[in-house]
């Protein structure tokens, strides 16, 4: 294992460029992807960004003291990250009083333990399907972000998360699924209609394992990096337990057998229940609608697990707006766990 070399890149932030959208994209075989390149550090999941922020977002003087607590709380997160812990007390107390959490936070980043040697980073890549609720404040932290929006067909995700095991709060249904493609996605078109335009990134999924040298070059000049031919080899990783259950399809090569799977395995009456709640978003991601005509009966009758899909996620948005909340709702949930 070995540690990010960072000779050189104090001088300038290092930009930092989220992937959101709804879990079952693709977004963690983008990241592993993206983590071949030797200019990038895309990390594993995590939710230390939103935990920090919450904790020490209205920081303004940075003593020894709040260094050391801002580190003990990394250590204390949800998703355990592989950080040399001297390392990064290290680069904490070399920052000024007056530093930017954004800085604070890049040096986390920065000392996530990589297999391989990382040297003359130019970009971070962070990915979480949670951050699609916690976008806006991702822009108070990181100013100059950059998004990338990731999708793929509303009938394939139903199929994928039907598929997996292990996953807390998500139904196998077809109604509660798709009502959640739809949120999730409503929910970054609003963001975006207030960023511009050179910060934000549309990429299929279907493109991307159809297309994938294309589109990742494509999407290395929006990340403003160099395109490397390595960065098309999916590699095995080490994953244990449940991301071991959910990411199984990580340890094989990069393919587009699932690609429109919905046309051959999905039944007609759930093929009528998804288009009557995607029909508007959709098209407007290149998705074709099966049944053109929306059945109004299959749409009211899906209302009550539309509801109850959608219920705790618009909760969370509304609690991601209080730091004081998150702060009790995080300490609560450390202690329970």
């Amino acid at each position: 294992m070995q540690q990010v070399d960072l000779t050189g890149s104090y001088c300038t932030p290092i930009p930092v460029f989220f992937i959101v959208g709804r879990g079952r994209s693709g977004s963690t075989m983008l990241t592993s992807l993206l983590n071949n390149h030797k200019n990038v550090i895309a990390p594993e999941e995590s939710r230390f960004v939103q935990e920090l922020y919450y904790a020490f977002g209205k920081v303004k003087k940075w003593t020894p003291a709040k260094k050391d607590a801002f580190l003990q709380e990394v250590f204390r997160g949800f998703e355990p990250l592989d950080i040399d812990k001297n390392v990064l007390k290290e680069r904490l107390h070399k920052q000024p009083e007056n530093v930017h959490l954004s800085d604070m936070l890049r040096q986390v980043y920065l000392s996530i333990v990589h297999k391989e040697t990382k040297s003359a980073i130019k970009i971070i890549v962070d990915k979480n399907p949670k951050y699609t609720f916690f976008l806006r404040e991702l822009v108070k932290i990181f100013p100059e972000a950059k998004f990338v929006h990731l999708t793929r067909d509303y009938r394939d995700t139903y199929l994928s998360f039907k598929r997996v095991q292990g996953m807390k709060g998500e139904r196998k249904s077809v109604a509660f699924q798709v009502a959640r493609w739809v949120y999730y996605h409503k929910e970054i078109l609003r963001f975006k209609k207030n960023l511009p335009s050179h910060a934000y990134f549309h990429l299929r999924y279907e493109d991307l394992v159809r297309q994938p040298e294309d589109s990742l070059k494509k999407l290395c000049t929006f990340l403003n990096i160099d395109f490397q031919d390595n960065i098309l080899l999916l590699k095995s990783q080490e994953r244990t337990g449940t991301r071991q259950k959910i990411h199984q399809s990580l340890n094989e090569p990069l393919t587009d057998k699932k690609v429109f799977e919905w046309k051959k395995t999905l039944p007609a009456k759930q093929k009528l229940i998804a288009d009557s709640i995607a029909r508007k978003y959709a098209p407007l991601f290149g998705y074709e609608l099966h049944n053109t005509s929306p059945s109004i009966m299959k749409s009211f009758l899906s209302y009550p697990m539309r509801i109850f899909a959608i219920f705790p996620l618009y909760m969370k948005k509304k609690l991601f707006k209080y730091k004081w909340l998150m702060r009790m709702f995080y300490a609560l949930k450390k202690r329970s766990d």
